[in-house]
């Protein structure tokens, strides 16, 4: 049985090349680490970034998906992280430096009550992305910030 068998699919939909093998979509964006810090003055790091988040739920429902990312030394990790296995870290570039991060505050409400991001490396996300966009054949760009999204879009159009 092929291993994306257990996929739904909507009717009228056609089956994304990925589903049979072939190397499926890649997803721009960032991977950071997050602070967070609730009313209660609980705080935690999380793994963060909607590139790496938007790729493994492809990659669980099915769909093979790379995050492109570009991130630094300190979540060079990732590579060996058990919770990542068979998600393809192979458009994520790694660089010298810290990556991007992002602090966030919340509310009694548990409504976001403030953030302050840090891009660090991944302020090159637009040239790596310009850089692998010919190595998969369909994406997602899920980032506004370091990215500058008119790029790699002008180039996915033309």
């Amino acid at each position: 049985m092929p291993a994306h068998a257990g996929v739904r699919r909507l009717p009228g939909l056609p089956v994304h090349a990925g589903l049979s093998g072939a190397p499926g979509i890649g997803v721009i964006g960032n991977i950071s680490r997050d602070q967070v810090t609730y009313p209660d003055g609980r705080t935690a790091e999380l793994l963060g970034g909607a590139a790496l988040y938007v790729a493994l739920a492809a990659s669980r429902a099915g769909l093979p998906a790379a995050p492109a990312a570009v991130a630094g030394t300190d979540l060079e990790h990732l590579t060996a992280d058990s919770r990542l296995a068979g998600t393809d870290l192979e458009l994520v570039r790694f660089l010298p430096g810290p990556s991007c991060s992002f602090r966030l505050t919340y509310d009694a409400g548990d409504r976001v009550a403030g953030v302050t991001a840090s891009y660090g490396v991944a302020r090159s996300l637009t040239s790596h992305a310009l850089s692998v966009l010919g190595r998969r054949p369909a994406w997602h760009v899920c980032c506004r910030q370091p990215l500058d999204v008119h790029s790699p879009v002008r180039t996915l159009i033309d």
